[in-house]
């Protein structure tokens, strides 16, 4: 590792402690000039760090640079399981994962970004992705036999609801399928996509995107979401701790997978229950009133007649009446 590496990785060990120059460069063998040099290069890039005389250095607390020391911290003894790859900037980060799996980068590779300049929710949606206020992120999974994409898609709102209630200590809600809400305003999408084999009859590869607002854009939001998009928290100083919540969650409900355990916590967080909603399909439109998922996570819905219909992920999209 370069001397910008290794003092950066001091800092983030002990961030919110001070280091003076001098332990520094005594740990890492380096001269103090070099030190001074290192810390600002990473001031420069953008990482909080404090100098105050006769105490030395700190990574402010506050810091939230994206950072691969500090989620793999979240991530414990499973770190050596995810291939961490960060950017400043992308297309989108789905679109390099896709790309790397299809060329057989190995599971849980994972794309994170600090901005998207063409981030795309569902039906081609963009998903307005600036940069510093938010983290977006795509992992590589390849599931067991029988995990259909569907359940992925609801297994990935739960694990990505559970580390915003761990970290953020806020209560989100999932609106079906893949939408993360609080205080009934969107504040993170989930788009999923992946190859089949047809030779095999089963998934290659699965896709999950993620892409949540941590703090509020400088400029805000555009006019075209500003009054259904939220957001976490003041500053985005967690979005390492979150990150790596996330994926531990994904990891966790992959190789221990259990289908009756994520439909629970699926319906416990699962909001607009009881809703009247417009259905809005290709061929035809219908009002009706939201009763929940069915075992399989369609929806289930029941018409003005009182029949129930249940639709199931990519067939329809829901506008709800006010």
């Amino acid at each position: 590792m370069a001397v910008i590496d290794n003092v950066l990785e001091i800092l983030e060990n002990g961030q919110g402690e001070y280091f003076s120059g001098e332990a520094i460069a005594e740990q890492l063998n380096v001269s103090r000039n070099a030190v001074w040099k290192a810390i600002n290069t990473l001031k420069k890039r953008g990482n909080q760090i404090e100098s105050v005389t006769n105490k030395g250095y700190r990574l402010s607390i506050s810091n939230d640079i994206l950072s691969e020391n500090l989620i793999n911290r979240e991530l414990g003894d499973k770190s050596d399981k995810f291939y961490i790859n960060i950017y400043d900037k992308v297309d989108s980060t789905n679109n390099i994962a896709k790309r790397m799996a299809t060329d057989g980068t190995p599971k849980y590779t994972v794309i994170i970004a600090n901005e998207q300049t063409a981030g795309r929710g569902r039906n081609n949606k963009v998903f307005y992705s600036p940069q510093d206020t938010g983290v977006y992120f795509s992992v590589v999974l390849r599931p067991k036999h029988g995990i259909m994409p569907a359940n992925i898609t609801c297994m990935s709102a739960v694990a990505v609801s559970q580390a915003i209630e761990e970290v953020m200590q806020l209560e989100p809600s999932i609106k079906w399928v893949n939408d993360i809400y609080i205080n009934n305003k969107k504040v993170c999408g989930i788009l999923t996509e992946g190859a089949y084999s047809f030779e095999d009859d089963r998934l290659e590869y699965v896709v999950v995107g993620i892409g949540i607002n941590i703090a509020k854009p400088k400029s805000g939001f555009n006019k075209e979401i500003e009054g259904i998009a939220t957001y976490l928290a003041n500053d985005a100083s967690q979005k390492n701790k979150l990150v790596g919540k996330i994926l531990l969650n994904i990891y966790n409900y992959i190789e221990s997978y259990d289908k009756n355990n994520i439909l629970k916590e699926y319906r416990d967080r699962m909001n607009f229950v009881g809703s009247k909603v417009d259905v809005i399909m290709q061929d035809c439109s219908y009002e009706a009133i939201i009763v929940g998922v069915d075992d399989e996570f369609g929806l289930v819905v029941k018409d003005g007649n009182g029949i129930a219909h249940t639709l199931t992920y990519g067939e329809i999209s829901l506008k709800l009446k006010k």
